[in-house]
């Protein structure tokens, strides 16, 4: 990631000092059951409705688990990628791992292995350090730096302002893909695949206009109309900022345990993704600049940016 990137900044905002052998929360490892054993108690961060007192505050910066915060930056690697998954924002639990989708009651991490996304040998979140390099596989959030467990905490208004800065960033990721493989016109990097995990996170974006404020009325998207699975290009978020003609864009479902729904219907539009994601070489051999009438790897080798031998 280059140093121009301001998302480096929210690593370690906030971070707390370590407390002498204060354990830091670990990842949770899919050979085991996904679900919270039922003699765990799940604590909520500032969540008092035992009584009927009041109901947490919003956006509550403290967490019930021990150690540093260690933040979550976008893990998206240097090269043009396979997929980049989109998530709402940082649960608690992957503020304090620097792993996304860690909570044990998130089913990504089984998902991704029993769909194939993720790579062979893979035992849980911490492969989303190497994803990236390995698969061209990234991972980001709408809310990137804005840890909160309880996602429907937040607002439009929230989405508001992050809009502008998620969308930078994916500009900032395609810009620095593209000149790691000698484009010049700074579109070829982009990704093959986004795909939003959850549709609420994606209907936020779709209902702001180009001025990032809510539609209104008739001219609002009912989330019935939104399918899972590819989107029409044509019917992407307002200032939508990567090339329709290069990404696609994907709606996934949620694997928050918060999300009712089966399994199968959970793991339907991952394993498409999936079957959609083997058409794609990795490195990204199938990848010819825009800008010149010459394949990327005639450039820069392939889209890993390793040197064409001879």
């Amino acid at each position: 990631m280059s140093s121009g990137n301001p998302f480096q900044s929210f690593a370690f905002r906030g971070a707390l000092a370590r407390q002498p052998n204060a354990p830091v929360p670990e990842c949770n490892s899919v050979s085991v059951p996904r679900s919270t054993p039922n003699n765990t108690k799940v604590v909520i961060p500032g969540d008092k409705r035992r009584g009927g007192q009041a109901k947490r505050k919003r956006h509550t910066s403290k967490s019930p688990l021990a150690g540093e915060q260690r933040g979550l930056p976008e893990k998206l690697g240097q090269a043009p990628l396979r997929l980049i998954l989109i998530g709402h924002n940082p649960s608690e639990h992957a503020w304090h791992t620097g792993h996304y989708y860690s909570n044990p009651s998130n089913r990504m991490w089984g998902t991704l292995i029993k769909t194939g996304i993720a790579p062979a040998g893979t035992t849980g979140c911490e492969a989303d350090d190497s994803m990236p390099e390995a698969v061209g596989v990234g991972f980001t959030d709408v809310g990137s730096g804005q840890p909160g467990t309880d996602s429907s905490t937040f607002t439009t208004a929230d989405f508001q302002r992050w809009r502008s800065d998620f969308y930078s960033r994916l500009q900032q990721h395609v810009a620095q893909a593209s000149n790691h493989i000698g484009c010049t016109c700074g579109q070829c990097g982009a990704p093959a695949i986004v795909a939003f995990t959850g549709k609420r996170h994606y209907m936020e974006l779709l209902n702001l206009n180009m001025s990032g404020k809510p539609l209104k009325g008739k001219f609002k998207v009912s989330p019935a109309t939104v399918q899972l699975g590819s989107q029409p290009p044509n019917q992407l978020p307002s200032g939508w900022p990567l090339p329709a003609d290069r990404c696609e864009v994907w709606v996934l479902t949620s694997t928050s345990g918060a999300a009712p729904m089966s399994n199968a219907d959970r793991e339907a539009p991952y394993a498409q993704l999936a079957d959609r994601l083997k058409q794609i070489p990795w490195p990204r051999s199938d990848i010819h600049l825009h800008c010149t009438s010459a394949p990327a790897g005639s450039r820069a080798g392939n889209a890993t940016g390793v040197p064409a031998s001879g």
